[in-house]
């Protein structure tokens, strides 16, 4: 997916980036404990912002040049629902 605005993504653009990843998880075949986010700069925060959101379907994160949203508190670790 792509933000609407070239230059960066807004945090209202995440319901967007969770539906479009939903469809392709459900178009293809492929093993949902293996679901990563991944982005560089604006787009590695909204990688880490979608992985603590959506934690039933993202299981992994790749955030080149980004370090997670100030103001952001990654959720508690869960042993059955690891975020790697």
């Amino acid at each position: 997916p792509k933000s609407a605005d070239p230059a960066k993504w807004e945090k209202g653009e995440l319901e967007f980036i969770h539906k479009a990843a939903l469809d392709v998880v459900g178009k293809y075949n492929i093993d949902r404990a293996r679901v990563a986010a991944v982005g560089q700069d604006g787009g590695g925060a909204m990688a880490w912002l979608l992985a603590f959101q959506q934690r039933d379907l993202v299981r992994g994160v790749a955030a080149i040049n980004a370090l997670i949203p100030s103001g952001t508190k990654p959720p508690a670790s869960d042993p059955l629902s690891r975020l790697y």
